[in-house]
């Protein structure tokens, strides 16, 4: 494979693979993807994938639903470690103070993630572990005084659910 062209001019370096080695994007294709679609630009113009970055240059993009702004400090020679990464660019304290706030209201906004929730799932988790549990123990069901009918897991997981959804509680009721 031949080198890049870049790489024949020191302080040079593709912005796809700039934001691939400083870990902005998870892969070259995400980042180049990113370029290529117009989402990132390069002192406030649209570029392509094999634009020419230098040191000084103001990047943005918008990364998460919030819009990242940086300013290029350094040219890494590969991906290396988060530590490194971060000491190649910094971040605008505009783009600083939007990124907290997102993630305050995002806090705030999603249950269970405030102060003293758990992760915000736990209930609907043993929930499940009950009806499942209970499914397993009971296989058979007498309907409305008939015969006894068996049922499979499935059945008895939507009849427990519809029986939560009607009676609009939490915990699971016992199948009759």
């Amino acid at each position: 494979m031949s080198e890049p062209a870049a790489s024949a001019h020191p302080g040079i370096a593709r912005i796809d693979r700039w934001l691939f080695a400083v870990r902005l994007f998870g892969s070259r294709a995400l980042a180049t993807a990113a370029v290529s679609g117009g989402r990132v630009h390069v002192q406030g113009e649209r570029v392509k994938p094999a634009h020419a970055l230098r040191p000084g240059n103001k990047v943005n993009f918008m990364r998460g639903g919030v819009e990242f702004d940086c300013e290029v400090l350094t040219l890494p020679a590969r991906r290396g470690p988060a530590r490194e990464a971060v000491r190649c660019y910094q971040e605008s304290p505009a783009s600083v103070a939007r990124r907290e706030l997102f993630a305050r209201r995002r806090r705030r906004n999603t249950p269970g993630l405030g102060p003293g929730g758990g992760n915000g799932v736990t209930p609907e988790r043993v929930i499940k572990r009950q009806i499942q549990q209970r499914a397993v123990q009971v296989q058979q069901h007498r309907v409305d005084g008939g015969p006894v009918r068996t049922y499979g897991r499935s059945c008895i997981w939507r009849h427990c659910v519809a029986q939560h959804i009607a009676n609009g509680i939490r915990r699971a009721a016992p199948l009759s």
